[in-house]
């Protein structure tokens, strides 16, 4: 719908939006994004906000359920609040991948995977996913190469931990799975380098 408006700063959207289609916003010049009175907001597709490098903030409604792949990909973010998308259970592949400002993120609860490549080259200081106690798969290179990334705390539900999943992460100096009961999984290189 805005593919490649570089000069779009900013935009209001009505509370009837309940989806963002695929590259509806991708390489557009926006700075942040308020979502939040869309309350019938759902899904948010395919590269909707990819390579939106001016895009440092964005405030998601309670209602969200999917965010597609490769979704903020290459954005400017810093942080990001998800804690409050009760339906929320995938975060699907490269949806975050190579936002090197993005510091932190507050997960859902209700949060069962997180895809492919997700996190990978993002500037994550600290992932506790203690809270979400569905969670089961880590995928692969979920985030690998996070330089900057020193701390992981992973729930007991957490069953498999792709390959390559933290690959690459320099900073990280303890990892204690010691609660994953259930974990039956840690796949190649999944710490390699680390």
């Amino acid at each position: 719908a805005f593919y490649n408006c570089g000069s779009l700063a900013s935009i209001t959207l009505p509370a009837s939006v309940t989806s963002i289609g695929n590259q509806a916003f991708q390489k557009t010049g926006l700075t942040s994004v308020d979502l939040s009175g869309c309350a019938g907001l759902t899904a948010i597709s395919e590269q909707a906000f990819y390579e939106c490098g001016s895009l440092k903030s964005i405030k998601l409604p309670n209602s969200l359920q999917s965010i597609g792949n490769q979704a903020f990909r290459q954005t400017g973010l810093t942080s990001v609040d998800l804690s409050k998308c009760t339906g929320l259970t995938a975060i699907s592949e490269q949806a975050f991948m190579s936002c090197g400002s993005l510091e932190s993120i507050k997960w859902p609860d209700k949060l069962q995977s997180i895809g492919e490549q997700a996190f990978q080259q993002t500037g994550l200081t600290n992932v506790d996913l203690s809270n979400c106690t569905e969670l089961t798969t880590i995928g692969e290179r979920a985030f690998f190469d996070c330089g900057s990334l020193a701390s992981i705390t992973l729930p007991a539900s957490v069953t498999s931990i792709g390959n390559s999943a933290f690959r690459d992460c320099s900073k990280l100096a303890s990892v204690d799975l010691s609660s994953c009961t259930g974990l039956t999984t840690i796949s190649e290189w999944a710490f390699y380098n680390c």
